[in-house]
């Protein structure tokens, strides 16, 4: 894209990297996940930002553009950089599309099958719940283990783990579970 000038484009929310991702013949896609060096940057949330950005950019001092597209147009934050030094490619992700309803299904037989399994699988999915940005899909994945007879024992397993956002969210869905019980 070239909203904010000529640059490299970068996003926190895989599906929005995703929108440019096409198939090859056995309908595998590929995405880079990058680290990047944003150093100063000019936060913009207009919906129709200045065509001039990459020149704003560097002239205020700045090192990058936030184009705030969630609190412009309620889509994904992206980063532009304008230095392609300023970006290192650290992995090449390869994955397969699935539709929400197949992720469904294959969360729910996961977590159904076995225990260990869905200790380590609840938490991830209900951050996810947490943490979404579409909040429609957020409530869905939240009623997708919710449903699931194994969420209260994984949900508080995980409130024993190092990471404290994994803790953070377990309690959180667990309050979430109670107040809707």
């Amino acid at each position: 894209g070239t909203l904010y000038g000529k640059g490299v484009y970068l996003a926190e929310c895989s599906s929005k990297a995703d929108e440019y991702a096409e198939e090859n013949s056995s309908g595998v896609c590929s995405m880079l996940l990058c680290r990047a060096a944003l150093g100063r940057v000019l936060l913009n949330s207009d919906a129709k930002p200045a065509s001039d950005m990459a020149i704003s950019c560097q002239t205020g001092g700045c090192d990058s553009v936030c184009g705030d597209r969630w609190t412009a147009v309620g889509t994904y934050r992206e980063f532009v950089v304008y230095q392609s030094s300023q970006v290192y490619p650290a992995y090449i992700i390869k994955y397969r599309r699935v539709a929400e309803a197949g992720l469904c299904m294959s969360v729910r037989q996961a977590a159904d099958s076995d225990f260990a399994v869905a200790r380590h699988l609840v938490p991830y999915v209900a951050r996810l719940a947490c943490e979404h940005p579409d909040q429609e899909v957020g409530y869905r994945l939240f009623l997708l283990i919710a449903s699931q007879h194994t969420c209260v024992p994984a949900l508080a397993h995980a409130l024993t783990d190092p990471r404290s956002g994994m803790r953070r969210v377990a309690a959180l869905t667990l309050a979430r579970l109670a107040a809707e019980s």
